[in-house]
């Protein structure tokens, strides 16, 4: 048996709510963030805007696609872990891809 055959996705789990509320609480702070740290040096903003939603989304599946919720997790601790966990993840990948494009385009 794979381990993708026994993730089950219950919507109505307080893990999965929590998880859920907290990425989207967080969307509109780190995309703002990113555009506003990025919109200086980059001639393409829109690309740290994308870096810091994959980053985003890439931290709401870390929590999302755990093996076993941990005991006495509940549907607040979850949120406010989501959301500190997406909005760290997501500026990291805003700053990442902003970086990326910085050396690819810096001329000598």
């Amino acid at each position: 048996m794979s381990y993708w055959n026994s993730v089950h996705l219950n919507i109505t789990d307080p893990i999965f709510v929590g998880d859920l509320w907290g990425f989207i609480l967080a969307l509109p702070t780190i995309l703002f963030l990113s555009f506003w740290i990025g919109s200086d040096s980059i001639r393409h903003p829109a690309m740290s805007v994308l870096g810091a939603f994959v980053g985003a989304v890439f931290g709401f599946l870390i929590l999302l696609i755990g093996a076993t919720p941990l005991p006495g997790a509940s549907g607040g601790s979850t949120f406010f872990s989501s959301f500190l966990l997406c909005s760290i993840l997501g500026v990291l990948g805003g700053i990442f891809t902003d970086g990326f494009i910085m050396r690819r385009h810096t001329r000598n």
